[in-house]
């Protein structure tokens, strides 16, 4: 077997894309799973769904970076066999590895959010899973049309201004998993359950054992509500 030098683990995954997706407005593309710049499909069509963000480890590296922020102070808890769950940009051909008529890909623990292993699920990294929550907005109202009913956004006279607007609450979301702290922060007292006010742009999407995620780090919460 093949093992990473400093910093990468060792995955194996299932495949590098998928072969399509459905769009938003329900058309299914098909793209190149072996696309060098992978990247690009995500900034073409403004999703990340498709992407492979997930993989079981087959190797853990020699070794870290010293010195190095994060590398200095988190706390190590992956082992091999267990699943993880990574940044989406993580795999590519320019990580992947071919030994013995088989695919890996290396992948920065930097970049690693969560492992599951005997179906628990642990956060790595200082990092925190939170839940999305809804806010009524006034000006929000539910039509039907055609049989179907959308959500619009309404002027005062009755006019429709927006269709399928977003109500998303702004920086508050429910706090779901959290974990052990880089070693240089101290513990942040929240538990799971808190609502939780957090960092302008923090609220990076990801899906999570069929759940969809804000992923941010423990760093990232500003407030809770008490």
């Amino acid at each position: 077997m093949i093992q990473p030098i400093i910093n990468c683990i060792l995955v194996k995954v299932e495949y590098q894309t998928k072969e399509s997706y459905v769009s938003e407005a329900g058309l299914e593309i098909f793209l190149d799973p072996d696309l060098r710049n992978t990247e690009l499909h995500s900034l073409a069509f403004n999703q990340t769904d498709y992407r492979q963000t997930s993989g079981v480890v087959v190797a853990l590296p020699m070794g870290y970076s010293r010195p190095h922020y994060f590398y200095d102070n988190f706390v190590s808890e992956v082992e091999v066999g267990d699943k993880v769950y990574f940044h989406y940009t993580a795999i590519d051909l320019d990580s992947r590895i071919e030994y013995e008529d088989e695919r890996y890909y290396a992948v920065p623990l930097e970049m690693v959010w969560c492992k599951v292993k005997d179906g628990v699920l642990t956060m790595i990294g200082g990092r925190v899973f939170c839940e999305a929550m809804e806010y009524e907005y006034d000006d929000i109202e539910e039509i039907e049309v055609g049989g179907v009913k959308i959500k619009v956004r309404m002027s005062g006279s009755g006019l429709v201004t927006e269709m399928n607007p977003k109500t998303q609450d702004i920086n508050r979301a429910r706090l779901i998993h959290i974990g052990t702290p880089l070693k240089n922060l101290p513990e942040v007292d929240v538990v799971p359950g808190d609502v939780i006010y957090y960092a302008k742009d923090a609220d990076f999407e990801n899906l999570i054992e069929g759940k969809k995620y804000f992923c941010m780090t423990q760093e990232d919460i500003l407030a809770k509500q008490i």
